[in-house]
């Protein structure tokens, strides 16, 4: 993305820029500065090398409101404090949700998923 606008994802960023930005989170830290989760460094890393290598990423799944709604539908309190949500509030729900899936399912679902289709790929 050049020149001015908003922002709302770092993958929006130009492949130049995020390198850039991952250059710059390590002299922050090396100054003792803690930018980002390493999960975060890790994905942004990732991003920088497919991009590189030209093959896209798929997405895995999104969140929005309604999916929180959902979550809370027996709570009336929750769900009226759901619509009051800011963006920021939502990316850090999403931000901690992906780390959490990384962490925990991430690879081996991805394993289990894509052994199960690479098995009935074979000739």
């Amino acid at each position: 993305m050049s020149g001015h606008g908003q922002l709302y994802d770092w993958q929006d960023l130009e492949t130049e820029d995020l390198e850039k930005a991952l250059n710059l989170m390590g002299k922050l830290e090396d100054l003792g500065f803690q930018c980002c989760s390493d999960e975060m460094k890790y994905s942004i890393q990732q991003e920088i090398e497919q991009r590189k290598k030209q093959e896209p990423f798929y997405t895995v799944t999104r969140v929005c409101k309604d999916d929180m709604r959902e979550v809370f539908k027996e709570d009336l309190e929750k769900l009226e404090l759901i619509d009051k949500l800011t963006d920021d509030q939502m990316r850090y729900i999403t931000q901690k949700l992906a780390d959490d899936y990384i962490n925990q399912l991430y690879w081996n679902s991805l394993k289990i998923i894509a052994k199960s289709v690479l098995e009935s790929a074979k000739p």
